[in-house]
């Protein structure tokens, strides 16, 4: 906030010093063609010298000459002090963006590093997810085989339940992983509008 405030009144000063030193080139620039042409007037007098009597083009120089040296120091300190007010609002506003660069880089850190941690944090909720959804898998498995057993089939319970252990817990995590790839593909629609966005932005990039 006080940066922008910052830049928007240098911005204001540089724009005041351009618009003065226009208007005051433009008188400077009309006085100097005016003290041109009265001395050209003066020169076709072809004045005679008097002893004693200064003509009237020394008497003129006297007058203008100093008046028109001033015009021109001050439009000099004029456009150094615009050039000067100029080249302060480029550092003032390069300095205002690399201190919003640095800002955005923060931001985009904070935001990376807060996705790392949602990625760990899925990752592991999906490790707890596959064990409990294999224990539970696992459980119901062996209620099923027990009642076979005790229905006179001669079944070794252990053997196959520790067979199934491993086959139920690659199932389940193949399952989680392709549910997680299904849920982040984007949809067709949104795809073909980011596709025609592009397009798009393309066509108007070759035309200009």
């Amino acid at each position: 906030m006080v940066a922008n405030n910052a830049t928007a009144r240098a911005t204001t000063t540089s724009r005041m010093s351009t618009t003065t030193s226009l208007s005051v080139a433009y008188r400077f620039s009309a006085a100097q063609a005016y003290y041109r042409i009265v001395g050209a007037r003066i020169g076709e007098l072809r004045e005679r010298r008097i002893e004693g009597v200064p003509t009237i083009g020394e008497f003129m120089e006297r007058r203008l000459a100093p008046a028109m040296d001033t015009c021109v120091s001050v439009a000099a300190r004029q456009e150094a002090l615009a050039t000067r007010i100029n080249r302060s609002n480029d550092m003032l506003r390069t300095r205002v963006n690399l201190a919003q660069e640095r800002q955005s880089q923060s931001v985009l850190e904070s935001l990376s590093r807060s996705a790392r941690r949602q990625l760990q944090l899925q990752q592991a909720v999906e490790g707890l997810s596959v064990v409990a959804i294999s224990y539970y898998g696992i459980g119901l498995a062996a209620y099923a085989l027990k009642a076979l057993k005790g229905w006179g089939l001669d079944l070794p319970v252990d053997q196959i339940i520790g067979l199934l252990l491993a086959l139920v817990a690659a199932a389940t995590w193949l399952g989680i992983r392709r549910l997680h790839r299904r849920l982040h593909q984007p949809h067709p629609i949104a795809k073909q509008n980011r596709q025609d966005t592009s397009n798009r932005l393309e066509q108007s990039t070759t035309k200009s």
